[in-house]
């Protein structure tokens, strides 16, 4: 008697006693066209949900501020620069190296942006929707926004970046409908930060020049009382006298140095790329092409989901009905 072939893979393949061979059901297998089949049937919703998507994508569009854009990049002059620490043993030597202004914080100060929207009397045009043209006044005085609230709204629009590598900083500010706002802002703030830096880098240096001439004038006064105590000087009076003078020299080369310094802190940032005035015709925000594109992708997705899902919900019914 012959064997069956189950049995004789059986035989051959002992594993199959754990692993029964299981028949391949053709239901179970995806047919291609039988997809296509009801893509075709329920083809409504695909393009239903294409439909919908776009013209709300359209109707986004039309009602969204056009945001425009303009970026300004800077390279901070002083980043390099180190003043020297005047004498170890001296401990009142004020350290200037750690107390030159960063530039990227004081871009990113509010002290600043509230010398910009003060200049530029900004609140207005942050909140046009509360500010009356005609009038020239708030519509509602008592709620009327204040500074904080500018500088909150300002913080939204204005974007500070640097990279990893390099020290090129970049500034970004974005305005809605209004192009020119946005290279006002941005000039403006360069302005500003062009002038904070230069008055904290004085104030610096005039410091260090205050306490180099206060130390210069001491070791003067400490040479001449020495040599008005006695004519006749002593070996360690001499060589105390020479130690001063010797103290004297050091001081007045820093001295030198520091109108040096005052020179090269005097421009704190060169503007690399200047800030312009966008084309208002091509607005950075919102990119038409791009939403546009992700919307009937995404409603082509959704929308063959729903045909399928159409489809099954369906498929369910009738087994149900053919059951009862």
């Amino acid at each position: 008697m012959k064997k069956s072939e189950l049995d004789v893979k059986k035989t051959d393949y002992p594993y199959l006693d754990k692993y029964p061979y299981l028949p391949c059901n053709d239901e179970d297998e995806i047919d291609l066209y039988e997809l296509w089949l009801i893509l075709k049937k329920r083809f409504k919703w695909v393009i239903g949900s294409l439909l919908a998507f776009v013209i709300g994508a359209i109707i986004y569009l039309a009602i969204a501020p056009p945001i425009y854009r303009t970026e300004a990049v800077i390279y901070p002059t002083n980043i390099n620069v180190r003043v020297p620490a005047i004498s170890q043993s001296m401990a009142e030597a004020l350290i200037v190296s750690n107390n030159v202004p960063n530039l990227v914080d004081v871009l990113k100060s509010s002290y600043l942006r509230e010398q910009v929207i003060k200049k530029l009397n900004l609140i207005p045009l942050l909140f046009p929707s509360e500010w009356d043209k005609e009038k020239n006044t708030w519509k509602d005085p008592d709620n009327a926004p204040t500074i904080l609230d500018g500088l909150k709204k300002l913080d939204e629009l204005i974007t500070i970046s640097k990279p990893r590598r390099g020290s090129t900083i970049t500034l970004s500010v974005e305005f809605p409908n209004k192009p020119e706002v946005a290279y006002s802002i941005a000039q403006a703030m360069l302005e500003e930060a062009r002038k904070f830096l230069k008055q904290q880098n004085a104030k610096l240096l005039q410091k260090y020049k205050t306490y180099l001439e206060r130390k210069i004038a001491e070791i003067k006064q400490k040479i001449k009382t020495l040599k008005e105590q006695q004519v006749a000087r002593t070996n360690s009076q001499s060589v105390e006298i020479d130690l001063l003078f010797s103290d004297l020299k050091q001081f007045k080369d820093l001295y030198q140095t520091i109108k040096l310094y005052e020179i090269k802190l005097d421009d704190p940032f060169q503007i690399i790329s200047p800030p312009y005035v966008p084309d208002k015709k091509e607005p950075y925000k919102p990119k038409k092409g791009l939403i546009l594109a992700i919307s009937a992708l995404t409603s082509l997705m959704l929308g063959i989901f729903l045909a399928f899902f159409v489809e099954w919900l369906e498929s369910i019914r009738n087994r149900n009905k053919e059951i009862s």
